[in-house]
């Protein structure tokens, strides 16, 4: 799950990671429960979203933002942060539905670079919840 992009290039400067790496670190946040209960179709994805449930998943981001933010990398775009899970991509629609919740624990979160066009991400960093 995408919680910040950091922009659409090809390859991140070892600059651009460091700074994204120091602003993660400060990321001060207790663990948290998510849960996903609902199965729904967007453009063209089945994707597993959640209610009152990844609201924690909310204030990661918004925290995360403000770090990046403060370590003068932008904030990203003004589109609300819609938090999901991509179970496959396909023009077939699925109809809205409640399944049995998925849940599990937030205990960490990742700087990951994907390289889109090759299908392949590198890991930069694991930053812990404390808090």
């Amino acid at each position: 799950m995408t919680l910040r992009g950091l922009g659409d290039v090809t390859g991140l400067s070892e600059g651009l990671i460091e700074t994204a790496a120091r602003a993660a670190a400060t990321v001060e946040m207790p663990p948290f429960e998510v849960e996903f209960d609902r199965v729904t179709h967007w453009k063209q994805a089945v994707v597993l979203v959640g209610g009152d449930g990844v609201s924690g998943l909310r204030q990661l981001e918004h925290a995360l933002g403000e770090a990046l933010a403060a370590a003068g990398l932008a904030r990203g775009s003004n589109r609300p942060f819609n938090p999901h899970i991509t179970l496959i991509y396909d023009d077939t629609v699925v109809p809205d539905h409640m399944i049995r919740p998925l849940h599990w624990k937030i205990r960490e979160f990742t700087l990951v670079e994907s390289l889109v066009t090759r299908s392949k991400y590198i890991t930069h960093g694991t930053f812990p919840l404390r808090g």
